[in-house]
């Protein structure tokens, strides 16, 4: 009996109360054939759905938890609470230490999900 193709496993992430959908695909039946997953596999789904998205075509499962925040939500959030990734934007003049609202830049021409810059203004 063949393990399925895709499964998936939503975890909590980030913010309390949202969780992130861990994606999982078989890539062959060879042995020592490791599975394609998580940010790996998250990149890939999200560039076929960028670049197949204008011909209609969609994936035929929900590519994101069903409280998943976005991607510029989920980034601003690590920003402001890691503080590995606060000193980080400290040390490249990322933020401002007033702290306002995280503002993400997107390309209009591409789908809303595709994030070109984001620019963080949070609490650092």
């Amino acid at each position: 009996d063949q393990p399925p193709y895709h499964t998936f496993t939503d975890i909590s992430w980030g913010e309390p109360g949202t969780h992130v959908r861990i994606h999982r695909f078989l890539t062959g039946k060879e042995p020592n054939v490791k599975p394609l997953s998580g940010l790996t596999a998250a990149i890939l789904l999200r560039a076929a759905i960028i670049g197949y998205g204008g011909a209609g075509v969609q994936p035929d499962f929900d590519f994101e938890a069903p409280d998943q925040p976005s991607m510029q939500k989920r980034i601003a959030w690590a920003m402001s609470n890691d503080p590995k990734l606060a000193e980080a934007c400290q040390k490249e003049g990322i933020g401002s230490k007033a702290g306002t609202q995280t503002e993400a830049v997107t390309n209009p021409s591409l789908s809303s999900r595709a994030t070109v810059m984001l620019r963080a203004k949070s609490k650092l």
